[in-house]
């Protein structure tokens, strides 16, 4: 005979109460959606028995071919990674062409520093027809938790947040990290540049712990060096910082190669070295991340490593809909994988 699945069972499976399984399964009021989705989807996965099949339980969310108006997407982002084009331009385009693909408009929040987001939806916005939330990058862990609240979709792109249970889309920045540490290393690079800035960018930090690992590994076969420069990327006198920073090395100080946290960074760098005589690569390697077009275009070329980052924003459009067609299903963690692009710098 088979097990019979009872309510507790599944409540015990959830960290819920067995008052909550029993109201989502009989589709009363009281539970939220995003919980009512989670008992729904368990119940299905358990085998559960209940007088009306639970795919005739109250729909969770109103069918989007319902809605008189085309639905839309709140994407959220940073109002500096707004404007900047290299790389979150490049992420914007890939959510803009895959809410195309949807037939969704989009409308974009650009949060300023400091601000604080006390609605989750504009008021001049109707909220019947949001579908969801796309979260580019890091913002303030309050209103990502406003946000939830509603319980719509929300879908994190190139972020994670430990305080929230939603889906999120990230580059293997880290692998990314060690792939090009490992390069330098493969070709007889013992000492190591890293420049970046951690506050800018999650990324930022992520290319540097896999930097960093990559030569912890190496540094039990052989001696190598490693360091770090903070700079203040994203503020208007950085690339004077650099070049001041750069200028100060004597000739023992300078690293085999140079990584920068991103291409711009790395472009940099090419730059200042060039004023300063050093030949590139034959006197110091230099790559960055990101693969920007303007990396192909530079003398000598710049090694980056690639990202897909249209590609980034693409997917996230894509679990957002997925989520919206299964909301009680486990969040996931979805990367994107790299790869190095090998040029003449590096």
């Amino acid at each position: 005979m088979a097990h019979k699945v009872s309510m507790q069972q599944i409540a015990d499976s959830l960290g819920v109460s067995k008052y909550t399984v029993s109201r989502s399964l009989a589709g009363k009021s009281g539970v939220s959606l995003e919980t009512r989705a989670r008992v729904l989807e368990v119940a299905r996965t358990m085998g559960y028995r209940s007088r009306a099949p639970i795919d005739e339980i109250t729909p969770i969310m109103k069918p989007i071919d319902g809605l008189g108006d085309p639905p839309y997407v709140l994407i959220w982002i940073r109002a500096d990674h707004r404007s900047e084009g290299l790389f979150w331009g490049k992420v914007l385009s890939g959510m803009l062409e895959g809410c195309k693909r949807q037939g969704w408009n989009h409308v974009i929040m650009a949060v300023e520093s400091g601000e604080t987001v006390a609605e989750g939806i504009p008021a001049y916005l109707d909220p019947a027809h949001c579908v969801g939330h796309l979260i580019a990058g890091e913002l303030p862990s309050a209103l990502l938790l406003t946000l939830s609240r509603k319980g719509l979709p929300m879908v994190l792109v190139d972020h994670e947040e430990s305080a929230l249970s939603v889906d999120c889309i990230v580059n293997a920045n880290m692998q990314g990290g060690r792939w090009l540490t490992a390069r330098m290393l493969q070709a007889g690079c013992t000492s190591l540049l890293f420049v970046g800035h951690d506050a800018f960018s999650v990324s930022f930090k992520e290319r540097w712990f896999g930097c960093k690992l990559e030569m912890q590994e190496a540094g039990k076969r052989a001696e190598v060096a490693l360091r770090k420069w903070s700079i203040p990327y994203g503020a208007r006198n950085w690339q004077a910082v650099l070049e001041r920073k750069l200028e100060q090395l004597t000739e023992k100080e300078w690293p085999h190669a140079i990584l920068g946290a991103n291409d711009d960074i790395a472009l940099h760098c090419l730059s200042i070295l060039d004023k300063l005589s050093m030949a590139v690569p034959a006197q110091c390697k230099v790559a960055g991340f990101d693969n920007i077009e303007t990396a192909a275009l530079s003398r000598p070329a710049l090694t980056t490593v690639d990202f897909g980052k249209e590609f980034l924003g693409y997917r996230a459009v894509e679990q957002l809909r997925r989520r919206m067609e299964h909301p009680g299903q486990l969040t996931e963690k979805i990367t994107i994988s790299a790869r190095i692009v090998c040029r003449v710098s590096g």
